[in-house]
């Protein structure tokens, strides 16, 4: 039982997708997509400005590693 449990966890591991983070749209109940690479300062600025998108990471930075 336990090795199909560990099995499990590495199938389960390998196949599951790491997101940089998601855009959130609006207010509660929210509507959110993910996206896996980041996107860059400029786009993340003017989906905020124009389109009212706030971007949320999900990934943690090199320094929140330590």
């Amino acid at each position: 039982m336990e090795k199909e449990s560990e099995e499990l966890k590495l199938t389960v591991s390998k196949y599951r997708f790491e997101y940089a983070g998601y855009y959130s749209i609006g207010s509660f109940p929210q509507t959110c997509f993910h996206i896996f690479p980041k996107p860059n300062f400029i786009n993340r600025f003017f989906c905020k400005l124009f389109l009212g998108w706030e971007w949320k990471d999900t990934q943690k930075t090199p320094t929140e590693n330590t």
